[in-house]
């Protein structure tokens, strides 16, 4: 098996060897064609389902899943036949199909998109994301429903906050951000105080506290109570809209430790024919931070602010996975940490419309950073296995004698 650990990212290869040894990140696509990663490669659990911008949450035996809108009008959602991620999934319908209510700043009403859903209170909330492409004029929206089986009962309650044009859009934040890539958390660590969090290549990540009735911001009014948790002051490439490569983030909670999950570089937009000449560094990839605060700052591994373009790689391309985004955290039946996320097939034509499900059961070292794990029982703790390491050593992440499955290869890696 082959290793490639680099300094400040991990990239999982597989390749049929004798024996582990370490080797450098290679720089574009090309070297992980040429070194043939794809040999191992094996049925996709998910039944290769195709899902782009997924969000997911556990309620009442069943795994709920929602994607974002590449066909149709609404947002697609499915529920599984059992209490697995594996699916089978049934279809239930689209939730708002005839399209949001927000319509007031001229905004795609026909298509929300990028959704995010908790439960509260019996109550499952899906917020959603519309916007006019390729500019800052979005709305992110809410809708809900106490009965997800029924397609025909969501309620839409519209938008909750506007950036670019609309309500306080001429006020710090909205006037420098996109409001799209919605994530919710529950704070149960603190009052179970709910926060809205988005943001994209305008102008990073921002959390706004919302009113626990979870449809308005706390303070709808100036001031918000606005932070900005992530920024990448450089361009990945310049086909990057914004030039600041950040979006798509996820809060997620496991004491003592809030993570702060998003997608760095480029997201979409690629052919076959080129997309090995890309530089690595470029595409669209997991990374991760942390805080013991909710409000940060939020560190990587390498003690970097994630507001300076700081960020450690816990996932990307490798094999047959290209492009992996849009990750989300969510509690699996027995209580454990589940990373989901959409991915690219590389051996397909890399649209949108061809991304596939994505999981990996988290567990977390004795110094409290996750780990992604292979173990097919979803959401044990691999953790608690004998030889998974507890730190991340100062020249990069210490994975130790654990497995790594991202759906597609299984990925190998022995330290």
């Amino acid at each position: 098996m082959i290793i490639s650990i680099c300094s400040f990212a991990l990239l999982a290869v597989v390749s049929i060897q004798t024996e582990a040894i370490k080797m450098g990140q290679p720089k574009v696509m090309s070297d992980l064609i040429a070194r043939g990663d794809d040999s191992a490669q094996v049925p996709l659990p998910t039944d290769n389902f195709t899902v782009h911008d997924p969000a997911a949450v556990f309620s009442n035996g069943h795994y709920y899943l929602f994607a974002g809108s590449t066909k149709g009008v609404g947002i697609p959602y499915y529920r599984s036949q059992k209490d697995s991620l594996t699916g089978p999934w049934n279809s239930l319908g689209q939730v708002l199909p005839g399209g949001s209510k927000i319509s007031e700043q001229g905004e795609d009403s026909q298509k929300p998109w990028a959704p995010a859903v908790v439960i509260q209170d019996n109550t499952m909330y899906v917020f959603y994301a519309v916007t006019i492409p390729s500019s800052m004029k979005s709305a992110i929206g809410v809708a809900t429903t106490t009965t997800p089986d029924d397609a025909t009962s969501w309620t839409d309650h519209g938008a909750i906050m506007y950036t670019g044009q609309g309500p306080n859009t001429n006020l710090w934040p909205f006037n420098i951000t996109n409001a799209i890539d919605p994530s919710i958390l529950i704070d149960t660590a603190n009052n179970s105080q709910p926060i809205l969090q988005y943001g994209s290549y305008y102008g990073g990540i921002i959390q706004l506290p919302l009113s626990p009735t979870l449809l308005s911001l706390v303070n709808p009014h100036p001031p918000f109570s606005a932070l900005r948790v992530a920024y990448s002051p450089a361009p990945a490439t310049p086909r990057t809209l914004g030039a600041h490569p950040i979006e798509g983030s996820f809060l997620s909670y496991h004491s003592p430790y809030y993570y702060l999950w998003y997608a760095h570089g480029l997201c979409c937009g690629f052919s076959p024919s080129t997309v090995s000449s890309l530089p690595l560094s470029s595409i669209y990839e997991i990374r991760i931070g942390r805080s013991t605060v909710r409000s940060g700052p939020f560190l990587d591994q390498q003690g970097r602010d994630l507001n300076d373009g700081g960020g450690t790689t816990i996932l990307s391309s490798h094999g047959n996975v290209f492009a992996p985004g849009g990750p989300g955290v969510l509690k699996a039946p027995n209580g454990g940490d589940i990373l989901y996320y959409h991915f690219l097939p590389r051996d397909g034509n890399l649209t949108n419309e061809s991304a596939e499900l994505g999981w990996n059961p988290l567990g977390y070292g004795d110094d409290g950073w996750p780990v992604l794990s292979s173990e097919f029982e979803e959401g044990r703790d691999p953790s608690t296995r004998s030889g998974v390491p507890s730190r991340a050593g100062s020249s990069g992440i210490d994975w130790g004698p654990v497995m790594v499955m991202a759906l597609a290869p299984f990925v190998i890696m022995f330290y």
